[in-house]
């Protein structure tokens, strides 16, 4: 069998520019796109700083130690691009009841109007940039698990089935030892007499 050489070329051409394109955008656009997600953290940071420096927000209050705590743990999960640590971080705020209790509470003085405007806006920037973030760490993990996740929920039906059909199986081939026996056994009774 002979391979046509420009079918052949064209192949490895193509290869070659996959593989290129995957290169681009895992070691320059991936990471480009998160550095410009970081860099709006970095100006909430700076944004929430100049507002205790002017004295619109005090540094040692909660609201201040709540939010510039949320971003430094959000620039510092994006520092080397590991969608685990990220999710793990997020994880750990989702769980750390303390925590929840505190942004709750202040959310409900930004509904109450306590806190400057320029807060809001803050704490609202902070949430919408940290959503695209968790969505831009997590879309290949979830993208990867939905279709192993339907795999194995369709791999466990099955077993379920052939569990069942197993299960009926037996109990059909246990009525035709026994219909066997008794005919068997009939037989030999009958020949007996």
């Amino acid at each position: 069998m002979t391979v046509n050489p420009e079918i052949f070329l064209n192949s490895i051409i193509l290869l070659v520019s996959i593989w290129a394109l995957m290169f681009l955008n895992y070691s320059i656009i991936k990471p480009t796109r998160i550095n410009e997600k970081r860099f709006k953290l970095y100006k909430i940071r700076d944004d929430l700083a100049v507002m205790a420096i002017e004295g619109r927000i005090k540094e040692n209050s909660d609201e201040y130690m709540i939010l510039i705590n949320l971003i430094n743990n959000s620039i510092a999960s994006t520092k080397d691009f590991e969608i685990t640590k990220f999710i793990n971080r997020f994880n750990r705020l989702l769980k750390d009841k303390a925590l929840r209790r505190n942004i709750e509470q202040i959310i409900k003085k930004i509904e109450r109007d306590e806190l400057p405007d320029e807060y809001r806006k803050l704490v609202k920037q902070y949430f919408i940039v940290s959503k695209q973030i968790f969505a831009h760490k997590s879309w290949l993990l979830v993208n990867l698990l939905t279709p192993f996740i339907l795999f194995f929920k369709v791999l466990g039906t099955i077993i379920i089935i052939f569990k069942s059909l197993s299960a009926q199986l037996t109990i059909k081939q246990e009525q035709i030892k026994d219909a066997e026996s008794y005919y068997k056994s009939t037989i030999q009774r009958i020949s007996i007499a």
